[in-house]
């Protein structure tokens, strides 16, 4: 009975020990993700300043959705898109703590 026991605690730690290394995987690939989007971020911020010095309005590119936007309909579109993802990224580390 007794070996049956510390075959248990055994087991728990094991899974306890797995656990802790797959919840670091999920940690570091978030944490790269981030990083990126706040790469893409930062390239964004610095498109829209190139922007703001031309007129844009004859700048269409296809949604695909089947429309045309031009270019600072379309920065505005990505700076929605982008937050929504910082958004969910934060609702999900703030659901791991």
């Amino acid at each position: 009975m007794l070996r049956q026991f510390f075959r248990a605690v055994e087991l728990s730690v094991r899974k306890s020990k797995h656990q802790n290394q797959q919840d670091q995987v999920e940690q570091s690939l978030m944490k790269r993700h981030y990083l990126k989007l706040n790469e893409v971020r930062t390239e964004t911020k610095a498109l829209i300043l190139k922007l703001a010095e031309r007129n844009t309005n004859d700048l269409l590119f296809p949604h695909p959705f089947g429309f045309d936007m031009n270019a600072m309909q379309w920065v505005h579109f990505i700076d929605i898109h982008e937050m929504t993802h910082v958004n969910q990224i934060r609702r999900i580390r703030e659901a791991n703590i």
